[in-house]
């Protein structure tokens, strides 16, 4: 039985490399990428299931869209391909996948994004009436959302998880000033409509 090379970083890249000095088991090696996916997974999932959600408006979907990123992340570096952002390669197959899986979906109703399903909602309100400007105020944002472009949209999620526009154009494969013009006109568009 031949032995898998050694789990390497190098560059911010992971991937299998060979190297007959450093050879170990079949097992040892499956436990070391599943050690590597799993961190990546404890801290990517949370804002990866809440960028596939906005696509595909579904708990259930947008669960199974951020595992499938995970593994497929756990079969390319299998495979020993040279992934030079992990970040960015799991939103980019995420995004994918969430546009793919709307797309066979388009004709069924869409469900409100609703801030307890994406964790993001503060249960530390002081009173009712400032509970009911928050809630005002993320009527119109909501509203403000739907009056974007899917693009817009996307672009300003994935700005909102911290990317900068040169990743945001890797993940929508769109060229980098049209991310920024994309970023630009969301925000006129949401200040109109919240205004």
């Amino acid at each position: 039985m031949a032995s898998i090379p050694p789990l390497m970083e190098s560059d911010g890249g992971l991937y299998l490399v060979g190297d007959a000095s450093c050879a170990h088991s079949v097992a040892e090696k499956q436990r070391r990428l599943a050690q590597v996916v799993e961190l990546h997974f404890e801290e990517l999932r949370r804002p990866v299931y809440s960028y596939a959600f906005s696509i595909c408006r579904s708990p259930e979907r947008a669960e199974e869209i951020t595992q499938d990123a995970f593994l497929r992340l756990h079969t390319s570096l299998q495979s020993g391909e040279n992934i030079s952002s992990v970040r960015s390669w799991v939103f980019r197959v995420a995004h994918n996948l969430a546009i793919n899986d709307a797309k066979k979906r388009r004709f069924e109703l869409p469900c409100r994004m609703d801030g307890q399903d994406i964790a993001m909602r503060s249960d530390n309100l002081p009173d009712p009436e400032q509970q009911m400007l928050r809630e005002e105020r993320k009527n119109q944002f909501q509203r403000g959302l739907e009056t974007l472009t899917e693009n817009q949209r996307y672009c300003l999620q994935l700005r909102a998880e911290g990317f900068q526009a040169k990743q945001i154009a890797e993940i929508l494969k769109i060229s980098r000033g049209g991310v920024v013009d994309t970023l630009q006109r969301a925000m006129k568009r949401l200040r109109k409509a919240i205004v």
